[in-house]
C-alpha cells in the first residue's frame, strides 16, 4: 500500500512538472508568435510601401509640407505611431494663419473705413452744396468700389485655384487608397468607389471651379451696380442669384453625401461576406497548407489595412493644410467686411456700408463652396479609410 501511495505521488508531482513546463512553453510559445505575427505584418506593410507608385502624391506633398520629413517617412511615422498632434497644437497652427491673415486684410479694411468716415463727415457736416457732396459721396463710393473688386477678384481667383487643386489632390490620393483598398479584399467597394471618385474629382470640381464660380462673380458684379447705380434695381436679380448659389452647393453636396453612404453600407456588407468565404475556403478546402496560407493572406491584407489607413491620414493631414489658409483669409475678410459695414453705418455713410455689406455675402459664398468641396473629399477618405477594417 506504501509503494502505490508513492507510485501515486510520484505520478502527481511528474504530471505537474510536465503540466507546468507545458504551460510556460506555451506563454513563451504564443509571446514569440504574437512578435512573429506583428513583425510580418510590419515586413508586408513595409513592402506594400515602397512597391507603390507615389510620385504624383510625393510632388504634391512637397508643395504644402511644413517639415523636412520625405512623404514615405511621415506615413512610416503614423505607422509606428510616432505623430501626435495635440488640440492646443492644432489651435496654435490656426491662430498663426489667422494673425498673419488679419495683418495683411487689415489695411485694406482701415482704409475702407477711413474713405467711409471721410464721406460720411462730408455729407453730414460740410457747408459744401448739395451737388458738391453728391459728387464727392460718388467718389468716395466708387473708390471703396474699385477696392473692393480688386480685392474680391484675388479671393475669387485664390478659391478658384484652391478648388483645382482639390480635384488635383482627388486625382492623385484616392486612386493609390483604391489599390490598397483592393488589396485588403475588398473589391466590391473598389469597384463602387471608383466612378465616386471619378465624379468628384471631374464632374463635382468642374461644376464649382466653373459654374459655382461664375454665378459668384455675376452676383459680385450686380451687387457693386445695385450699390453704385442708384436708378438700376437689382435687388430681385440679386436674390435669383443668391438663391441659385444655396441650391447648386446644398444639392451637390446632398446628392454626393447621399450616393457615399449608400455605396459604404452596401459595399462593405458584401465585402465582408466575400473576405470571410474566402478564408474559410482557403483554411477549408486547400489541403496540408491551406491553414498557413490562410495566415497568410491575413497578415497580407493586415498590412495592407494598416498601410491604407497610414495613407489616409497622410491625405488628411493634406487636405486641412490644404484648405487651411484660404478658408482662413475668407472667413476673416467676411467678419471684418460686416464689422466695418456697421462702423461705416454709424459714421452716417450708407452707401459704402451697403456696398461693404453686399461683398461680404460674396466672401460668405466663397468660403461655403470652398467648405463643401473639403468636405466631400474628407467624407471620401473616411469611407475608404474605413473600409474592410472589421472583417
Amino acid at each position: 500500500m506504501k509503494k502505490l501511495l508513492l507510485v501515486f505521488l510520484g505520478l502527481v508531482i511528474a504530471i505537474s512538472i510536465f503540466n507546468f513546463d507545458f504551460l510556460s512553453s506555451s506563454h513563451i510559445a504564443l509571446a514569440v508568435e504574437g512578435e512573429s505575427i506583428e513583425t510580418s505584418i510590419t515586413d508586408s506593410t513595409k513592402q506594400q510601401l515602397e512597391s507603390l507608385e507615389l510620385t504624383e502624391f510625393e510632388n504634391l506633398y512637397e508643395e504644402y509640407k511644413s517639415s523636412d520629413k520625405t512623404l514615405n517617412q511621415l506615413i512610416q511615422d503614423i505607422i509606428d505611431g510616432k505623430i501626435s498632434l495635440s488640440f492646443n497644437d492644432l489651435v496654435s497652427i490656426i491662430l498663426s494663419k489667422a494673425q498673419n491673415m488679419v495683418k495683411n486684410i487689415l489695411y485694406t479694411i482701415l482704409l475702407l473705413l477711413s474713405i467711409s468716415i471721410l464721406s460720411g463727415l462730408i455729407s453730414n457736416f460740410s457747408s459744401a452744396n448739395a451737388s458738391i457732396k453728391n459728387m464727392l459721396n460718388i467718389v468716395f463710393v466708387c473708390l471703396s468700389a474699385t477696392i473692393l473688386i480688386y480685392f474680391t477678384i484675388s479671393s475669387v481667383t485664390e478659391t478658384t485655384k484652391t478648388i483645382r487643386v482639390l480635384g488635383d489632390f482627388s486625382k492623385i490620393v484616392f486612386p493609390v487608397l483604391i489599390v490598397l483598398v483592393t488589396a485588403t479584399g475588398a473589391k466590391t467597394s473598389s469597384v463602387m468607389y471608383q466612378p465616386l471618385v471619378a465624379t468628384l474629382s471631374t464632374g463635382i470640381i468642374a461644376v464649382f471651379s466653373g459654374v459655382v464660380m461664375t454665378t459668384i462673380t455675376i452676383y459680385m458684379i450686380l451687387t457693386i451696380l445695385n450699390n453704385l447705380v442708384k436708378d438700376v434695381k437689382l435687388n430681385k436679380l440679386i436674390e435669383f442669384f443668391a438663391s441659385f448659389l444655396k441650391w447648386i452647393i446644398g444639392l451637390s453636396f446632398g446628392i454626393f453625401f447621399t450616393y457615399s453612404s449608400i455605396v459604404g453600407l452596401v459595399a462593405g456588407g458584401k465585402d465582408g461576406i466575400s473576405i470571410k468565404t474566402a478564408k474559410y475556403a482557403i483554411k477549408s478546402y486547400v489541403p496540408i497548407v491551406g491553414g498557413y496560407l490562410s495566415d497568410g493572406f491575413e497578415i497580407f491584407r493586415a498590412g495592407s489595412i494598416v498601410l491604407k489607413n497610414s495613407i489616409g491620414v497622410v491625405g488628411l493631414i493634406l487636405l486641412l493644410v490644404i484648405i487651411l489658409t484660404p478658408a482662413i483669409k475668407l472667413l476673416v475678410t467676411n467678419l471684418l467686411l460686416k464689422f466695418t459695414s456697421g462702423l461705416a453705418e454709424l459714421s452716417g455713410d450708407k452707401s459704402i456700408s451697403n456696398l461693404m455689406n453686399g461683398m461680404s455675402k460674396v466672401f460668405n459664398y466663397l468660403l461655403a463652396t470652398i467648405m463643401t468641396v473639403f468636405m466631400m473629399c474628407f467624407i471620401l477618405i473616411l469611407l475608404i479609410v474605413m473600409t474592410a477594417n472589421m472583417v
